[in-house]
């Protein structure tokens, strides 16, 4: 079942698989939860940069996601763990098949691999959202950013975990356009009193230009791969998910013809 889960810190953790990931997934799967309608083109990117850390100038992750047409994905992850350098890549073919390698699922959890990868890429387009609740094509120019929510909190969802920010919370920072349509972020999320208050620095560039098709020969030997099971209400709305081991595949096309898109 899908667990809710209360968030009363921000964690920027240095695990391979928890970094402050981000990943990009087609609507189909991942559903993103708007804060209003309006700002909604914010959760539909076709590339998205981000670095995160508990601070400016102090990188705990550099993350790079792309959104294809067909519902296919793919997340770069760049991280240090115990003092090594960790690169984590992913793919997420046709809604149906995800391809993970630099690091092993845990058995039995795979999903939650996932999870915080997705709640994390949530969490920053909401910010985004909530900087400019007018859509990313209202940024014509550089405009500074503070927002304040003391009663609202704020709720981002991956493939079985709902997160709760709870208020108060605030977002202080900057948005501005950039070349061929992207907007470049760099935000400040905190919230709790402030003399206990937790802080995420991110900052990047959101694009949104018509998404490229993943080409059929891009090998993914390498990855270990797993079949995406969601259970799903008539309305719709995910109920349970898990992730069940696969044999390898050779590459895109290959899963593409044991798994076409729905």
């Amino acid at each position: 079942m899908r667990r809710i889960v209360e968030s009363r810190g921000i964690r920027v953790r240095a695990a391979a698989i928890a970094a402050a990931a981000i990943a990009l997934t087609a609507p189909e799967v991942f559903a993103a939860d708007a804060p209003v309608p309006a700002s909604e083109a914010w959760f539909s990117p076709s590339r998205v940069s981000v670095e995160l850390a508990a601070a400016p100038g102090q990188t705990a992750a550099s993350l790079e996601a792309e959104a294809f047409r067909g519902g296919d994905s793919r997340i770069r992850l760049d991280t240090t763990e115990n003092g090594k350098p960790v690169h984590v890549e992913m793919y997420v073919i046709g809604n149906r098949v995800w391809l993970v390698k630099g690091v092993r699922p845990t058995e039995g959890y795979e999903i939650d691999t996932l999870n915080e990868p997705v709640a994390t890429m949530q969490l920053v387009l909401n910010l985004l959202a909530l900087a400019a609740p007018d859509g990313p094509s209202s940024v014509t120019a550089p405009r500074d950013v503070h927002e304040d929510g003391k009663l609202r909190p704020i709720r981002v969802q991956s493939v079985s975990t709902v997160v709760v920010y709870p208020a108060p919370w605030s977002i202080v920072g900057g948005l501005a356009p950039a070349p061929a349509g992207r907007i470049a972020y760099r935000l400040d999320f905190s919230r709790g009193e402030e003399k206990s208050s937790q802080r995420l620095h991110v900052e990047g560039v959101w694009e949104g230009s018509e998404p490229r098709e993943l080409p059929a020969e891009t090998s993914v030997a390498d990855f270990d791969a797993y079949q995406l099971e969601i259970q799903r209400t008539r309305a719709g709305a995910i109920v349970d998910s898990g992730a069940r081991k696969l044999p390898a595949f050779a590459t895109v096309a290959a899963v593409r013809s044991q798994f076409p898109p729905r």
